[in-house]
Parts: C-alpha cells; sequence; structure tokens
C-alpha cells in the first residue's frame, strides 16, 4: 500500500510540474506577441474572398513597425476606432452589405505552423475583427512582430522579427518554437493548455 501511496504523489508531481511547464511557455510567449484574428460573414466563396481581402488591407494599413509588444498594442488600442472605420469602409467598396466588429481581446489560439516557427496552442492577446454575422471560417496571425503574410508573400519570417523573438523569449522558449525536435514538448503544452483554457 505505501508503494502504491509513493507512486500515486511522484505522477501527482510530474502531472503538476508539466501543468506548470506548459502554463509557463505559453505565457512567456503570448505576452511577446499579438495575433490578428479575422472570422468571415459565411463559408461560401464570396464572403471568404472578401475576409482575405480584408486581411491584406487589414495588415498593409495597420503594420506597425514600433520596437515592443506594448507599443504594439497599445497602438491597436488607440485606433480600433479607425480599423473598425475602415473595414466598414472596405466591405462598402467591395459591395457587401455587412459591417464588422474589432476588439482587442484575449483569444484561444490552435498550434500553427509557419515554414520556420510554430506557436503553441493557448491564449494569446489578438485583435479580433468579424466580419458580418462571423459565421464563416477564420484566419489568424502572428501581427506582432510582423507574421502576417498576404497572398504571393513566402511564409518565412523575417530577420527583424526573428531577431525580436530571439531577444525577447528565453532561449528555450526561442528554440522550442523554432528547433526542430519539439513535437513531445508542444504536445505537452498543448495538452494542458486545452484542459485549462
Amino acid at each position: 500500500m505505501k508503494r502504491l501511496y509513493i507512486i500515486l504523489i511522484a505522477v501527482i508531481v510530474a502531472v503538476s510540474a508539466t501543468g506548470v511547464y506548459a502554463y509557463n511557455v505559453n505565457k512567456n510567449i503570448s505576452e511577446k506577441i499579438i495575433r490578428l484574428h479575422i472570422l468571415g460573414n459565411s463559408n461560401n466563396i464570396f464572403d471568404q474572398e472578401i475576409k482575405y481581402k480584408i486581411r491584406d488591407k487589414v495588415i498593409e494599413s495597420y503594420n506597425f513597425e514600433g520596437s515592443n509588444r506594448d507599443e504594439q498594442y497599445n497602438y491597436l488600442k488607440e485606433n480600433l476606432g479607425n480599423i473598425k472605420s475602415d473595414v466598414d469602409k472596405w466591405l462598402m467598396e467591395l459591395g457587401v452589405d455587412y459591417q464588422c466588429s474589432v476588439t482587442l481581446t484575449e483569444d484561444v489560439f490552435p498550434t500553427k505552423e509557419y515554414a520556420n516557427l510554430k506557436l503553441p496552442y493557448g491564449k494569446y492577446t489578438a485583435l479580433k475583427i468579424i466580419l458580418g454575422n462571423g459565421d464563416g471560417k477564420n484566419w489568424w496571425c502572428v501581427m506582432f512582430p510582423p507574421m502576417c503574410f498576404t497572398e504571393g508573400v513566402a511564409g518565412l519570417i523575417d530577420p527583424e522579427s526573428d531577431k525580436y523573438l530571439k531577444e525577447n523569449l528565453s532561449a528555450s522558449d526561442y528554440n522550442l518554437i523554432t528547433g526542430d525536435k519539439i513535437e513531445i514538448r508542444f504536445k505537452t503544452v498543448e495538452l494542458f493548455n486545452k484542459l485549462f483554457n
């Protein structure tokens, strides 16, 4: 019976340590970036094309060149009204009769893989744009540091964004999101974040 208690305690300690690790990894990474999340009005082809056109216009118009996440956050917060006005104007120019809602919020994102970077599942600050009813497929990227790719742009992280991540993440977190052999550690982070988000 004593052996069973020791095993049980060891399992509880291991699970707790893994949970703390997963929480810290997500927190450390999410505190350094801001994501962009756009939901289409519906899943019909026309509305999905509208979503991608709005995505390109938002990235081109609000791709802030600040030096840190707080500057980007404040820039977006101060410009929420302008972003909404611009998106509504673009929607009208594209010939649709719906408008948008724009918020700066905390949102849960799935694991996302770029050509040379992988971000774990978890909660991130996001500029969220809902087009019309918001019943369509969504699209997301990392808005800061700039990692949003429009049509025809290769999906590699540019040297400046890579430098920002390297300077602002711990070496282990940076290696986690840019390394080749990260699958088990990533699955651990994803599992625990799904359980507690």
